[in-house]
């Protein structure tokens, strides 16, 4: 390149370095947003932090803001790196840039998976949960959506095998024989002639239970079937005080909710 090119009062180099600037002037700013969102993300809702991860969490948050400001500092030299990368014309870059396609590949893999990153802490919101609401009431939580009981891990509702045959051949008055196990029972009409056996128990959960849409059917024992669907703890810490994003988390034998 000549002394002509490399002279501040050339247009040439004058545009190149108007073009360099605004490029890192736009990475920049996408990496300034992108520590903001995930320091944010990581700062603890409680202060000062309840545990060593709160605190871990609250020092991480710390260095991303510090390294926002240094960014932001940083501004002014933007000129004096758009001048120096202007020292070749773009295009002769783009040339090197073909000739390193691993180079190329991996930078765009990185960028595109903080990207995605930064998208999920964004939505996801606060990444440490160490403010404590109360407990769960898994009994409220599970006849919210119809069922009857609830265990330790599962929302239960036992199923009325005659009306599960009711439901099957759209007829009232159905009875059921029972078969040696819980797979063997089969419908009986009202007319007392046997029919086929129940084929889709699931189908029959789904139906009184509309609001569940993963429900499913267990049998409990040899004469008893029940529509049962496993309990999403930090979802009944979320209806139960009725705010997004909590955390369910186990205190000695009791299942504590965190915010």
């Amino acid at each position: 390149m000549s002394e002509q090119d490399d002279r501040p009062d050339d247009p040439e180099q004058r545009a190149r370095i108007r073009r360099y600037s605004a490029l890192v002037f736009a990475l920049s700013v996408v990496v300034v947003g992108m520590c903001s969102v995930v320091a944010e993300a990581l700062v603890p809702r409680a202060l000062p932090p309840q545990d060593a991860r709160g605190w871990a969490s609250l020092l991480l948050a710390t260095t991303l803001f510090t390294m926002v400001a240094v960014a932001a500092a940083l501004a002014g030299f933007l000129e004096g790196v758009g001048r120096a990368l202007a020292r070749r014309p773009f295009g002769e870059r783009l040339v090197i840039l073909r000739g390193r396609p691993l180079r190329v590949t991996v930078a765009a893999v990185f960028f595109v998976a903080v990207a995605v990153a930064v998208a999920q802490l964004a939505d996801l919101g606060k990444l440490v949960k160490d403010s404590r609401l109360g407990g769960l009431d898994l009994a409220g939580y599970c006849t919210s959506y119809g069922y009857t009981t609830a265990s330790a891990d599962y929302c239960r509702r036992d199923i009325d095998l005659p009306a599960v045959c009711d439901w099957q051949y759209d007829a009232p008055g159905h009875t059921v024989r029972l078969g040696p196990d819980a797979y063997g029972a089969i419908c009986v009409d009202p007319e007392g002639r046997p029919l086929e056996g129940i084929d889709d128990m699931a189908g029959y959960c789904r139906h009184i239970l509309k609001k569940s849409v993963a429900v499913e059917a267990a049998p409990v024992n040899d004469k008893t079937w029940t529509c049962q669907i496993e309990i999403d703890r930090s979802l009944a810490c979320s209806w139960r005080f009725q705010k997004r994003d909590l955390e369910a988390r186990k205190d000695g034998h009791l299942w504590t909710c965190y915010e």
